[in-house]
C-alpha cells in the first residue's frame, strides 16, 4: 500500500509540474526503482536521477533514526556498511553466490542480542527480483534494527562507489 500511495502522488505531482528531471536519494532503493519504473511506463517524460547515500563520516547511511540510537547500537551500526563492501570486494573478485555474499555482509553484524536482520536481499536492480547470482547493478539490500531502531541501506554492485 505504501508505494501505490507514493506513485499516486507522483503522478499527480509530475502531470501538474511537468519537470524536466526529479532527483531521489538511493538510500531507499526499492522506492527510486518504483518511480524509475512509473515515469518509464506511464512515459512522463522526465529523467529520474539517483543520488548516492549521504552517509556519516564512519559509513552510517545519514537518517533522523541515526539520533535515536542508544550509544551502543550507534556504535555497532557502521557495521552495516563494512558488511556491505565486505560483500563488493567479494562479489568484485568473482563470488558471486548471493549466499555467499549475504553470509560476508553478515559476519560484520555479530552476534549482539539488540541487532536483528529484518531482511537482507540481493535483487537486480532494475526488477527488484531476487537473483541468485551477483552481477553488475544487482543490489544488496538490508534492515537492521538496533535495539528498536530499523535502519536502511543499500549497495549496488560495481558501483564506483567503495567508501
Amino acid at each position: 500500500g505504501h508505494f501505490s500511495g507514493v506513485c499516486l502522488v507522483l503522478t499527480k505531482l509530475f502531470s501538474l509540474i511537468r519537470p524536466d528531471f526529479a532527483v531521489f536519494g538511493q538510500k531507499d532503493y526499492q522506492q527510486l526503482a518504483i518511480v524509475r519504473r512509473l515515469v518509464r511506463d506511464l512515459d512522463l517524460g522526465l529523467e529520474v536521477i539517483g543520488v548516492p547515500t549521504f552517509r556519516e563520516p564512519d559509513g552510517l547511511a545519514m537518517s533522523s533514526r541515526n539520533a535515536k540510537l542508544s550509544d551502543e547500537m550507534r556504535q555497532l551500526a557502521p557495521s552495516i556498511r563494512r558488511g556491505m563492501l565486505a560483500a563488493q570486494a567479494k562479489q568484485a573478485c568473482g563470488l558471486t553466490t548471493v549466499a555467499a555474499l549475504k553470509h560476508a555482509m553478515t559476519e560484520h553484524l555479530g552476534d549482539h542480542p539488540e541487532v536483528r536482520i529484518d531482511y537482507l536481499e540481493v535483487v537486480d536492480g532494475d526488477s527488484l527480483q531476487p537473483v541468485e547470482m551477483a552481477g553488475k547493478g544487482d543490489v544488496m539490500a538490508i534492515a537492521v534494527f538496533f535495539g528498536e531502531v530499523r535502519l536502511i541501506d543499500n549497495l549496488v554492485f560495481g558501483s564506483e562507489e567503495r567508501s
